[in-house]
C-alpha cells in the first residue's frame, strides 16, 4: 500500500498517458477491423492520395476522388458488411487473407471520395508517412492500411506528451479527456480528426502555457502559435475560434504595446487568410449530389460512406438565406436536444460505425468522473476574470460553427434538426467546457491522480472488451425481432426504427411523392434489396 502511495505521488500525467495511450492503442488497432470507424474508408484513399505527393484531390466528370490502385478498393470490400451490423462478425483468418492481395501499382482505377477529398493534406500527413513508407517496400495494402495507423497513434501520443507538458495546470484532467476510449479510438485510426485533435489540444496547451507559465512572451513562441493557427484553419476550419484563446495572454507580457496588438493582429490575419483560402478550394472541389455523376451514385459503397442524396451545401445555404433570422438558432437548439442521447454517449465511447455502444451507466460514470476531475485538479493558479468568459466565448463559436458545417453539407435542404451530431465532433472543444469549473477552493490533487489513473486503465480495458466481442465474438441470436419503419427519420444514408440499435440501409430511396401517415415514403426496387 505504501509502495501504491509512493508510485501515485511520484506519477507524471505525461508519463502515465504515453505508457497508457501506447498500450491500448495498440490494443484498438489490432482489435478494430480494418476500415472500422467512421469513414475510415474514404480517409484510407485520400491517405494514400497524400502519401504520393497529390495534395488536392482531383475533380473530373463530376466525381470528386483520384487514380489509386484498385487493389485498395479490393481489400477493403471483405470489411463493408460490418458496417452498422451490430450482430455481423468477422475473423482474424479473413484479415490475414487479405495480405495475398499485392499493391500492383500499374493497375490504377479512379476512386470517389467527395467527403475526405475536401480535406487539406495537413489532416493526413501523420498517416500519410506511415503509408509512404509501408508502400515503399510494396506491401499488400493491408499492411499499408495498418502501417497509417500505426503512425497516426504515435503522431498523436508523442504530440498530446507535448501538449500536457505544456499546461501550467489541469494536466490530469487533460490526460483522463486524451484517454477516453473515443478519443483512443478514434486517434489510432486513419481519421482526418487525429491531426485537428493535436492541433486543438496543443494550442489550448500552448495559450495557457504563455499565459501562466512564461513570463514574457518572445517573437518564437507568437511565430510557433501561428503555425499552429495556420495548420489548424487547414484541418478544419470549424476549430479556429481556439486561437482566440491567445488573448489569455496578458498586454503586460509583451515588450510594448505596439507589438501586443501587432503580433496578436498578424495570428488573426494569418489564420483567417489561411482559412478562407482553403474554403475556396474545398468549393471549388465540391459536388452536389444532384450533380454528381450518375454512373459513379449508382455504386452503393459511394452512398455509404460519402454522400447524403438530399443534401445540398448551395441549395441549404439558399434556403437559409431565405428564412427568418431565427431558423438557424432554432435549428441549432433543437439539433442539441434530439441529437443529445448520440453526441453524449459517443463522446466517451462509441465504436465501429457508431453501432458498439457503452452501457448508458458505464457512459454517466464517465461524466462524473470528468467533473470530479475537474473540481479537484483545478489547483492555486489564478486566471483572473477574462478566463472563463473567453472559454465560454471560444467554445460556443466552434460549436456553432461544427452544427452549421453538419447543416451545410450532412442535412437535407429544408430540415429543421441535425440528426448526426457525433461526440468525436467534441473531442477538441470540450476540455474549454470542462476548463469551466475551474476553481480554487476544492483542489484534491492525489484524489485527481488516482481517479484518472483507476478510470483510465479500467475503461480501456474494458472498451477493449467491447470492441473485441463485438467483432469477434459470435452473438447466437434465435429470437424474432419485430420492428417498425415509417421512412421519416433518417441518420446518415440509414433510416431508424423503433428499435435504437437497429438502422436500415436504403435511405437513399426517401421521397415525398407518396406517403401515408407521414411525410414521405421509400421508392425500393430490386437493386435495392
Amino acid at each position: 500500500m505504501i509502495f501504491l502511495q509512493r508510485l501515485m505521488s511520484t506519477l507524471a500525467p505525461d508519463r502515465f498517458f504515453m505508457v497508457c495511450a501506447l498500450l491500448f492503442g495498440l490494443i484498438f488497432i489490432v482489435i478494430t477491423p480494418p476500415f472500422q470507424t467512421p469513414d475510415e474508408i474514404n480517409h484510407f484513399y485520400r491517405s494514400y492520395q497524400v502519401s504520393e505527393g497529390t495534395f488536392i484531390a482531383v475533380s473530373k466528370d463530376h466525381r470528386v476522388g483520384g487514380e489509386l490502385p484498385a487493389s485498395l478498393v479490393s481489400c477493403s470490400k471483405p470489411f463493408c458488411f460490418l458496417r452498422r451490423k451490430e450482430y455481423t462478425t468477422t475473423s482474424w483468418s479473413t484479415i490475414i487473407e487479405q495480405v495475398n492481395i499485392s499493391l500492383n501499382k500499374k493497375e490504377i482505377i479512379f476512386i470517389d471520395f467527395p467527403n475526405t477529398g475536401m480535406y487539406s493534406f495537413v489532416s493526413y500527413m501523420p498517416q500519410a508517412i506511415g503509408i509512404f513508407i509501408f508502400r515503399s517496400l510494396d506491401l499488400p495494402p493491408i499492411f499499408i492500411f495498418y502501417g497509417g495507423r500505426l503512425s497516426a497513434l504515435l503522431f498523436w501520443v508523442f504530440s498530446m506528451v507535448w501538449a500536457i507538458r505544456l499546461l501550467p495546470f489541469y494536466k490530469w484532467l487533460f490526460t483522463l479527456l486524451a484517454l477516453l476510449p473515443m478519443s483512443v479510438a478514434t486517434n489510432m485510426s486513419l481519421s482526418a480528426d487525429v491531426m485537428t485533435n493535436v492541433l486543438a489540444f496543443l494550442v489550448i496547451a500552448y495559450s495557457l502555457h504563455l499565459a501562466y507559465s512564461r513570463p514574457l512572451v518572445s517573437g518564437k513562441q507568437m511565430t510557433i502559435f501561428s503555425v499552429l493557427g495556420v495548420l489548424l484553419a487547414l484541418a478544419k476550419v470549424v476549430y479556429l475560434p481556439l486561437i482566440l484563446l491567445i488573448l489569455l495572454v496578458p498586454q503586460n507580457k509583451f515588450r510594448s504595446k505596439s507589438s501586443y496588438y501587432g503580433q496578436l493582429l498578424t495570428v488573426f490575419v494569418i489564420s483567417g487568410v489561411t482559412a478562407l483560402c482553403w474554403s475556396a478550394i474545398m468549393k471549388s472541389l465540391y459536388v452536389p449530389s444532384k450533380l454528381y455523376n450518375p454512373v459513379a451514385m449508382a455504386d452503393p459503397m459511394l452512398l455509404w460512406t460519402s454522400i447524403v442524396p438530399c443534401a445540398s451545401m448551395t441549395d441549404q445555404m439558399q434556403f437559409i438565406l431565405s428564412q427568418d433570422w431565427w431558423y438557424v438558432p432554432y435549428v441549432f437548439v433543437h439539433s442539441l436536444k434530439v441529437a443529445f442521447e448520440m453526441y453524449s454517449q459517443s463522446y466517451i465511447g462509441t465504436f465501429g460505425w457508431l453501432d458498439t455502444y457503452l452501457p448508458v451507466w458505464f457512459i454517466c460514470v464517465g461524466y462524473l468522473v470528468i467533473f470530479l476531475v475537474a473540481f479537484w485538479d483545478g489547483k492555486e493558479e489564478k486566471t483572473g476574470r477574462g478566463f472563463k468568459p473567453l472559454l465560454l466565448v471560444s467554445f460556443s463559436m466552434a460549436l456553432a460553427l461544427i452544427l452549421f458545417s453538419q447543416l451545410l453539407t450532412w442535412v437535407c435542404v429544408g430540415e429543421e434538426s441535425i440528426d448526426i451530431i457525433q461526440g468525436r465532433y467534441l473531442i477538441p472543444i470540450f476540455p474549454l467546457l470542462f476548463m469551466l469549473l475551474h476553481n480554487t477552493k476544492w483542489t484534491r490533487a492525489k484524489q485527481a491522480t488516482y481517479i484518472v489513473v483507476i478510470f483510465s486503465l479500467l475503461s480501456l480495458s474494458y472498451s477493449s472488451y467491447v470492441i473485441f466481442e463485438r467483432y469477434f465474438v459470435k452473438d447466437e441470436v434465435e429470437a424474432i425481432i419485430t420492428l417498425s419503419c415509417n421512412a421519416e427519420e433518417v441518420v446518415d444514408i440509414s433510416f431508424l426504427t423503433d428499435t435504437a440499435t437497429v438502422l436500415l440501409d436504403n435511405a437513399n430511396t426517401k421521397s415525398n411523392e407518396q406517403s401515408r401517415s407521414g411525410k414521405y415514403s421509400a421508392k425500393i426496387s430490386l437493386k435495392n434489396i
